[in-house]
């Protein structure tokens, strides 16, 4: 998937929101900029309407032992990230390197 990359990140720290001991956590994630699309949705009284110009950003998730492999590129500039199926969600995507 070809994109124009904004950050790459992993986040880590440890959460005591479930279990009072702590559990470790990390996120890592890739920001990108995708084409603003203007579209309209009517389903009797719902309605929804995006109207706008340039770009919105969007995040994938990413293998955060990838994150090495963006060290180097040019911020702001269009790359091709290579995604696989997430191995704990059967219906994502993640990051897992790029071209």
């Amino acid at each position: 998937m070809k994109a124009i990359i904004v950050s790459a990140s992993v986040l880590e720290g440890v959460s005591v929101k479930k279990n009072p001991n702590g559990q470790s956590y990390e996120i890592a994630s890739v920001k990108y900029l995708k084409p603003l699309e203007t579209f309209e949705n009517r389903d009797g009284i719902k309605h929804t309407k995006l109207m706008g110009f340039g770009y919105e950003v969007k995040e994938i998730g990413l293998d955060p032992s990838k994150l090495h492999l963006f060290e180097k590129i040019k911020f702001g500039t269009e790359v091709d990230l290579v995604r696989e199926d997430h191995p704990r969600y059967d219906d994502k995507l993640w990051c897992v390197g790029i071209k």
